[in-house]
């Protein structure tokens, strides 16, 4: 009798809820990864620059930023004076 009273008292709608939450699990995780291969995050090769911070089109030179610290008050004159004339006697 416990075999017929498992099926016929409500107990078979338990096994759907593993089906239904296996299936979610398996479409959430397809979310995740098509959306990340969509944004360009998932298998992409990174960009490599020589030797310096970020991007070539977003990096500063070195003397923007010498510029902005001396604008910010960062630095006093006699300090940007000397840093500037380093930083172009170390131009090519």
């Amino acid at each position: 009798m416990w075999p017929y009273h498992f099926w016929t008292g409500g107990m078979w709608i338990f096994p759907l809820f593993g089906i239904a939450f296996i299936t979610v699990m398996v479409i959430l995780v397809c979310h995740i990864f098509s959306r990340q291969r969509k944004n360009g995050i998932y298998f992409t090769p990174q960009k490599h620059t020589s030797g310096g911070f970020g991007d070539d089109a977003s990096s500063e030179s070195a003397m923007e930023i010498l510029d902005k610290r001396y604008a910010k008050g960062e630095i006093g004159k006699e300090e940007y004076k000397a840093i500037k004339s380093d930083i172009l006697d170390r131009r090519p």
